[in-house]
């Protein structure tokens, strides 16, 4: 075989991995954007939908509603390692005066438990998701309530 022909089988060959790993990828990546329940890969699937990312944490809770359209989590952070001062401030949580009623749905007793001079809310929409996250920096706890429209 002579030199030219093994460069172009080479360069073929090539091609055929990275759009193998491209596909492979992007495969994995639609899979966890489109995983609604609370499964293997819950957390990620929040980070993307909502455009944040979930800090270190303890114990998460989850409820996945199909009827409602809605992914409801509660994660504990460990506060031990995460400076919840910087993660107000990168995620822009806004401080408001009490939690808004659709969090007590999902977790009445640890949200009307919240000191109500640390609690913090980030809200949005997407496409394809509405999400609201609310943060009680006493305690630690992040609530996060995703809706999903058009599903």
């Amino acid at each position: 075989m002579n030199t030219k022909k093994i460069l172009l089988l080479t360069a073929a060959i090539i091609v055929a991995i990275l759009s193998l790993a491209f596909f492979a990828v992007k495969n994995v990546v639609e899979n966890i954007a489109s995983n609604n329940d609370c499964g293997m890969f819950n957390l990620d699937h929040i980070e993307m939908r909502a455009a944040v990312d979930i800090p270190s944490n303890k114990t998460v809770n989850c409820n996945y509603d199909e009827l409602k359209k809605r992914n409801t989590t509660i994660f504990d952070l460990d506060k031990q390692t995460v400076d919840l001062g910087e993660y107000i401030r990168k995620f822009d949580f806004k401080q408001v005066a009490a939690a808004p009623a659709n969090f007590a749905e999902f977790d009445a007793r640890g949200v009307s438990g919240a000191s109500r001079s640390t609690l913090y809310l980030r809200q949005g929409q997407t496409p394809t998701t509405a999400y609201q996250m609310l943060l009680d920096t006493k305690s630690g706890r992040l609530w996060v309530d995703l809706h999903y429209l058009n599903e």
